[in-house]
């Protein structure tokens, strides 16, 4: 029975129908995700882990916390190896079933050991739910060397499921996101949440050229709606997978959003497209239709060609460490970087723009398994669950597209404290500044990660949560710490560690961490001061 005929089947049998996709246009999801992803990749990026040692080691409630470190470099690297041969495989279409849950497996690990250095980035969608419910879907079933060697028949039924699923997922990914936002002072009328953001991006010399000119704003009508249109977006997700026909016009909202936060803050979440392509449904369903056949076999086309050679060029890429990111044009207070990810927001818009229209699940004719309400429901209600659950337990957000960084506000009655992290080497009665990358001898992000989310800040002024304390306080994001060298007593400092770092500055007598604290009102500062400060002392070790 075509998707949009009436019939007397259960609501959530309905519900579950209307996520049908064509195999081609899921196929052309497939592609676009694993190429995606390879391109945008730094090569064995979480390699440098295996440096660190077990002191900033800081895993996230679940089965990591049963590791006393980071592991060696070697396992990080045959990690690396294998996820992205995977991703590889994914592309090209060959065991794509293995090669997604594979993909999947080795991505939670690799995820673990990136998030136990204090900061939970939020990629669980991108790179272990999709890949993993997706494999039981028909993504495979078109453009994929499965499909020469076996050709099978469409699976559009598993399809309605795995596609449901996403759905759901990226909901709850988004509304534990709102959740937290609005516990913790985002809906506070008297202050807005954004602006305070801006503003201590601003004092990290990150705040991009939007941002600068909307802070040059004293009108708080204007940023409390910024708060206020982006919980109620958040939130909003939930709703709007009710209807694939709105969720379609809801991932151009989401577009939206994200070119805001760019924009303002320069932050890139245009990898998110590649999760919403499977949501749309649409792309490639008019221009991949399935091929002719001729004497048995399929007749030679020239689109055969083309999938095969764009990821073995994305593979390339990978391995020769090129980031494709780079060949942008440098704006006015842009990277690159940040110019691609706008360009790839604008293209995903367009595409949206142009093919919402069409609906070509209304050609297919799902028939669901009785065990489709079951899973479906169970899995909704399973992560309907986890969410609030994991927002106290994880004392992060998660699973969540944004998470903690954005918890609270800083601001009271428009009176906004920042704080700004240093580094300081000591020699004497000079010292002089480094980075957190130099101090923790770890590249970004980790060290970003190690520095900033590891490192305490003041616990009564930041961040400022109204309405539910509860959760600001049990936030990674300064409020639960693991490593006691950089905000205790330095004597815990561990001897390796200190040894490591009295062989790399040879010549300091400590290194002081330092948080300062600012105060502005109207971008006008009105107090500074030093909230925290630490210093490690290294010539005992000498």
């Amino acid at each position: 029975m075509p998707i949009d005929a009436r019939s007397t089947v259960p609501v959530p049998h309905r519900w579950v129908r209307q996520w049908a996709t064509p195999p081609q246009v899921l196929a052309v999801a497939r592609v676009a995700f694993a190429i995606g992803l390879l391109l945008v990749w730094q090569p064995l990026d979480a390699a440098p882990l295996g440096s660190l040692p077990a002191e900033v080691y800081f895993a996230p409630l679940g089965p990591m916390v049963l590791l006393g470190g980071f592991p060696p470099t070697w396992w990080l690297v045959a990690l690396e190896v294998g996820s992205r041969g995977a991703l590889a495989a994914l592309a090209l279409g060959w065991r794509t079933r293995a090669a997604g849950l594979t993909f999947a497996v080795i991505e939670t690990i690799l995820s673990g050991y990136r998030y136990s250095t204090g900061k939970i980035d939020h990629d669980i969608l991108l790179y272990t739910v999709v890949p993993a419910v997706m494999s039981f879907s028909a993504w495979g079933d078109r453009l994929s060397i499965d499909s020469l060697i076996r050709p099978r028949r469409a699976r559009a039924d598993a399809s309605a499921i795995a596609v449901s699923l996403v759905a759901v997922a990226t909901a709850v990914e988004f509304a534990t996101s709102g959740i937290a936002k609005a516990a913790t002072g985002w809906l506070d009328p008297t202050s807005s949440a954004v602006e305070a953001w801006a503003r201590q991006y601003e004092q990290s010399s990150s705040l991009r050229a939007v941002g600068e000119t909307l802070l040059a704003s004293d009108s708080l009508l204007l940023w409390k709606s910024f708060d206020v249109a982006t919980v109620v977006f958040e939130l909003g997700f939930l709703v709007a997978i009710v209807s694939r026909r709105v969720t379609r016009w809801y991932v151009l909202g989401a577009v939206g959003f994200h070119l805001g936060i760019l924009l303002v803050l320069g932050i890139d979440f245009s990898k998110l497209t590649l999760v919403y392509l499977i949501l749309l449904g649409t792309l490639g369903a008019k221009a991949l239709a399935p091929l002719p056949l001729a004497r048995g076999r399929r007749a030679a086309s020239w689109r055969w060609l083309i999938w095969p050679g764009v990821t073995a060029a994305a593979i390339g890429v990978y391995w020769t460490s090129f980031d494709v990111r780079t060949l942008g044009p440098s704006l006015a207070g842009y990277s690159s970087r940040s110019v691609i990810g706008f360009v790839a927001l604008i293209a995903f818009g367009v595409i949206v723009i142009a093919t919402a229209r069409r609906a070509p699940e209304r050609s297919l004719s799902p028939r669901l398994p009785r065990f489709a309400d079951p899973v479906v429901l169970g899995a909704g209600a399973l992560a309907l669950g986890i969410g609030p659950m994991t927002l106290f337990t994880l004392s992060e957000p998660f699973p969540a597209v944004m998470g903690p960084l954005f918890m609270g506000n800083q601001s009271e009655d428009r009176a906004i404290t920042t704080f700004r992290q240093r580094f300081l080497l000591m020699h004497d009665d000079e010292s002089a500044p480094i980075s957190a990358a130099e101090f923790y001898a770890v590249r970004d992000p980790y060290a970003t990660s190690l520095g900033e989310f590891q490192f305490p800040r003041s616990v009564e002024t930041w961040p400022r949560a109204v309405g539910s304390a509860r959760i600001a306080e049990l936030s990674a994001l300064g409020h639960r710490f693991s490593w006691i060298p950089v905000h205790g007593d330095p004597a815990d400092v561990g001897d390796a560690q200190r040894q490591d770092l009295a062989d790399r500055f040879p010549d300091a007598t400590g290194i002081e961490i330092r948080w300062q604290e600012s105060t502005s009102v109207d971008g006008e500062p009105i107090e500074e001061r030093i909230a925290r400060r630490y210093l490690i002392p290294l010539t005992a070790d000498r």
